[in-house]
């Protein structure tokens, strides 16, 4: 697989992020971050044989989140999504006809921001494609692959419930 010049230009280690947060002008429009196999609860043991799984995911968690959560430009307009891809044992999802179906089984995703309740809960079945499908619409982009198909919701007022 070759990469673009522009996706070399911009794809950077997790550290660059921290610092980039501590000004709301200095933090990108969008990060996406993603652990490797060790940290995102995936393998256990890790590669180097070390512990994984979800304790190796949540000491990560632990490390990483505070302070995306106390930056200046989440705190002003922000939204970090926590999600996994797939569930244990191969169970499968709600049989609901989600473009991209549902066969990694019934996954959970957090949307923390200034625009959602604290605790509040959707059991609208959304999928990857969903995430896909909102965060094209943040940046006015058309839709992709599977988040253009009939039946892909972007997330909607359900997720976003602003205290405002």
């Amino acid at each position: 697989m070759t990469s673009t010049p522009a996706c070399q230009s911009n794809v950077v280690n997790l550290s660059a992020l921290q610092q980039d947060l501590k000004s709301a002008g200095n933090t990108p429009n969008l990060s996406y971050i993603s652990p490797n196999l060790c940290h995102d609860g995936h393998d256990n043991p890790c590669a180097d044989g070390t512990p994984g799984g979800l304790p190796a995911a949540d000491t990560w968690l632990r490390e990483n989140i505070p302070g995306i959560l106390a930056s200046p430009a989440f705190q002003r307009d922000g939204m970090l999504v926590i999600t996994f891809d797939e569930t244990d044992g191969g169970t499968v999802g709600p049989s609901t006809g989600v473009t991209g179906g549902t066969s990694g089984g019934q996954v959970g995703a957090l949307v923390i921001s200034p625009f959602t309740l604290a605790g509040g809960t959707s059991d609208h079945p959304y999928n990857h494609y969903s995430l896909l499908a909102s965060i094209e619409g943040f940046f006015s982009l058309p839709r992709l692959a599977g988040a253009g198909e009939p039946g892909v919701d972007a997330f909607g007022k359900d997720v976003y419930q602003s205290t405002a």
